[in-house]
């Protein structure tokens, strides 16, 4: 899956993009989004030591995941 996944954002590059640019913006929003998920879950689990408000959230997101998944296999005319 990752391999398809990377060439897919390489071939989605603009023609006039530089490639390191590109390159540079792509790692600076993954490690943007997998520090904020970090910070996310110890946030709740420091507002919750049951740990319950953290697997809320993350049935929440899960559903969410599905939901956009049935929505690419089956759009809405």
């Amino acid at each position: 899956f990752a391999v398809f996944h990377g060439y897919e954002h390489g071939a989605l590059m603009p023609a006039g993009a530089s490639p390191l640019a590109y390159l540079s913006g792509l790692l600076a929003g993954t490690v943007l989004l997998q520090l904020m998920g970090v910070l996310i879950g110890k946030i709740l689990r420091h507002l919750d030591n049951n740990s319950r408000l953290l697997r809320i959230t993350g049935g929440v997101i899960a559903v969410a995941g599905g939901y956009l998944v049935l929505a690419l296999l089956w759009p809405i005319p």
